[in-house]
């Protein structure tokens, strides 16, 4: 909903993917909702959220890393590899029934070290004040972005031995209280993100 009210900071900016992703998003989040209270079952559906994160986050950390040649050629060759072997393991290998976590585990890992080389890239410029403050939005989506990345990849990489030691807090596991957390903390800040955008293009 902010994404669409600052919209105009967003057209700026260059960001308006945001629009359709986080649209998809809500659906996803709300149909899991639903299955949860029917008692159906959900799995399905992170999947594509996986397969919409790789169309969006890509595009999105090349936009803000600006390579050209050669540095560009390398980063399209990693994600049209990293496409495939999500769609691989979505079709053939873990299949289209329950959740890829493989491939969340891969997505993560790979999101997390273009953030980081971005974040540093951004970090290392040394320009004016207010071009500074225009790479801002940019600083703070891949912060937030980086931190529910390597969160996720540290929860899942430690979801098997949670589960099997049953590790809980309130009678609910470790998994259901940090992920939604690291979404609270990654939702928010792209939030906060769309006004700041906004606010900057009244300046």
């Amino acid at each position: 909903m902010l994404a669409i009210v600052f919209y105009r900071g967003l057209k700026q900016f260059k960001l308006l993917g945001f629009i359709p992703f986080l649209a998809f998003v809500c659906f996803v989040e709300l149909k899991t909702n639903h299955l949860s209270v029917v008692g159906g079952t959900s799995g399905y559906l992170a999947n594509y959220y996986l397969l919409a994160s790789t169309a969006f986050y890509f595009p999105l950390l090349q936009s803000i890393l600006k390579w050209q040649q050669v540095k560009k050629i390398v980063f399209w060759g990693i994600a049209m590899l990293v496409v495939i072997i999500v769609l691989l393991n979505y079709f053939f290998i873990q299949g289209r029934a329950k959740f890829n976590n493989e491939s969340f585990m891969l997505l993560s890992i790979v999101f997390s070290i273009f953030s980081m080389i971005a974040i540093l890239k951004i970090a290392l410029i040394d320009e004016d004040d207010k071009h500074k403050s225009s790479q801002l939005p940019y600083f703070i989506i891949l912060s937030v972005t980086l931190l529910f990345f390597l969160g996720s990849l540290i929860v899942l990489g430690l979801y098997n031995f949670i589960i099997f030691k049953n590790i809980t807090i309130f009678g609910k596991h470790l998994y259901n209280i940090v992920m939604p957390i690291l979404n609270v903390i990654m939702y928010g800040g792209y939030s906060y993100v769309f006004y700041l955008c906004y606010n900057l293009t009244r300046i």
